[in-house]
């Protein structure tokens, strides 16, 4: 899918460009008959799963915010800081993590696939994570309100994206609640 072209043009020049902090492609493992993935031959400890899952939430997001930035027709500086900042402080990304990340967003930012198949590949990673779901949308309002004006466009993409995710309007109506008053 989407997601996974993105990220492995990511990695990709990363690798070529002097190697890569994350170790490998992701998306490349199979998952195996007791639930854990195999790869190359091993199968990932638990530890190892949560780093995945991490490392696929932040790609999901990291498009769809873009997706979202996008929308108005142009990414604002406030947007990108929004962005950056949540990244450091909420996910505690270092600052090779984001410079990777920043390459995400410009990489979705830039794709042509529709805003719906990043939703909808999303929604296959959490489909049993509604609240990780809800979190996404929370957060792409937030950077939609960075430069203090919500434009229509903004708020289209971002129902687009809550309905594709499965979550109702009343989802998407609670999140909104919280930075809109």
């Amino acid at each position: 899918g989407p997601l996974g072209m993105i990220m492995g043009s990511v990695l990709g020049s990363k690798l070529t460009s002097g190697g890569s902090s994350y170790g490998g492609s992701y998306g490349s493992g199979t998952q195996t008959p007791g639930g854990g993935y195999a790869r190359s031959g091993r199968i990932l400890n638990q530890q190892q799963q949560a780093q995945e899952m991490q490392m696929a939430f932040a790609v999901a997001l990291t498009s769809l915010a873009a997706k979202v930035a996008k929308a108005d027709g142009k990414v604002t500086q406030d947007e990108i800081q929004a962005f950056d900042h949540f990244l450091q402080t909420s996910l505690q990304m270092s600052v090779e993590d984001r410079k990777v990340a920043a390459k995400v967003f410009n990489e979705a930012r830039h794709s042509s696939a529709p805003t719906v198949e990043f939703a909808q590949q999303v929604r296959s990673l959490f489909r049993r994570q509604p609240d990780r779901l809800r979190d996404i949308v929370s957060i792409l309002l937030a950077i939609a309100l960075a430069d203090g004006h919500f434009h229509p466009a903004e708020e289209t993409v971002i129902r687009q994206i809550t309905r594709e995710l499965g979550l109702s309007d009343r989802d998407y109506q609670s999140c909104r609640a919280t930075f809109m008053v």
